[in-house]
């Protein structure tokens, strides 16, 4: 069932009895992120462009879900995420989709720890495993739509 629960296919509102133990924010603090964009480090080398138009697209989805959350959830809801609306709303109300994870760069290091206990991965990765410079070049030639972006790392 919890399973269920954190993957969207069912939400408090549709499991009777069901009683919220967390929002996350007392585990892993205010604007943290769920998902990372991760790709070989030879993938940024032979594709910058296209991992520049790839980030791009994401910040326009961003811009997207916080001018038109109901388009957005439109689009999504059924097709993608396999749950009701009214879950998707709370889901978008209390976690906002966040392109620019800057400030997290920490936060993701640590949470490697669990991707090593369960598994998913041998050795923990160090700090050059994580390189913001295409997502900074981004931010610069797209000025005015980082601008708009409601939230953002800087």
């Amino acid at each position: 069932m919890l399973t269920s629960l954190l993957k969207g296919k069912f939400g408090l509102n549709d499991v009777k009895g069901s009683h919220k133990l967390t929002d996350g924010t007392d585990i892993y603090g205010k604007g943290y992120t769920d998902c990372v964009l991760a790709c070989r480090s030879d993938l940024i080398k032979q594709n910058p462009a296209g991992l520049k138009a790839l980030i791009k697209g994401m910040m326009k989805a961003q811009a997207m879900a916080e001018t038109k959350p109901e388009e957005t959830l439109t689009q999504l809801v059924g097709a993608y995420y396999k749950t009701s609306m009214e879950n998707a709303r709370i889901a978008m109300g209390k976690q906002p989709a966040v392109v620019d994870a800057r400030s997290q760069t920490q936060f993701i290091l640590d949470r490697t720890d669990s991707l090593v206990e369960m598994g998913y991965i041998k050795n923990k990765p160090g700090r050059d495993a994580i390189d913001w410079t295409l997502l900074e070049q981004v931010i610069a030639e797209n000025k005015e739509l980082y601008a708009s972006l409601k939230c953002k790392s800087g």
